[in-house]
């Protein structure tokens, strides 16, 4: 599965492709007029992609990766043109041994992200440095899903659900 987001112009379509036996995803940009495949990102090995965004301006798409447990996933910023990486942030695996980023915006001015992790963290993250500028940590077991920012960026909506605990899967069956 995955999810498809226009840019900033509406000439590109860009598409996220994620599956997960075997673990394997993508993006692909297409042109809007003709519907032809323009470029092709392949996450790394043994990685899925979920949700990407593009920047204000419509020069960077900003995606993130999810794996298996006890791996480090990161939020790829990518070239919108050629998607070439600019650049991959680390989100340290949680408590529970996942990792991973989900549905990223870029702020209006195209200088942050803001992201969410697997292990209930929102990071606010500065693509200069590729630091996180701050991080505001979600309600104990409640595992983020989607978010909407809005146009001036000062408010963010979060969508979830919480967390059960399981017994008697295998880690091959444990995907955020």
């Amino acid at each position: 599965y995955g999810q498809v987001v226009f840019s900033p112009d509406g000439k590109t379509a860009a598409m996220t492709v994620g599956t997960y036996r075997p673990m394997t995803g993508f993006v692909t940009l297409f042109d809007v007029t003709t519907w032809k495949e323009k470029a092709r990102w392949k996450a790394p090995p043994a990685r899925t992609v979920y949700s990407a965004a593009f920047s204000p301006d419509g020069k960077w798409l900003a995606t993130g990766e999810s794996g298996a447990k006890g791996q480090v996933m990161h939020l790829h910023v990518l070239d919108a043109a050629t998607l070439a990486e600019k650049c991959a942030v680390p989100s340290q695996p949680g408590a529970d041994g996942m990792s991973g980023f989900r549905a990223p915006h870029f702020l209006p001015d195209g200088s942050r992200v803001i992201v969410g992790d697997v292990s209930g963290k929102i990071h606010l993250i500065d693509l200069e440095t590729t630091k996180s500028e701050r991080i505001f940590t979600l309600p104990e077991n409640f595992r983020l899903l989607f978010t909407a920012l809005s146009p001036d960026g000062k408010t963010l909506a979060l969508n979830g659900q919480r967390k059960y605990e399981t017994t008697g899967l295998s880690d091959e069956d444990i995907v955020p």
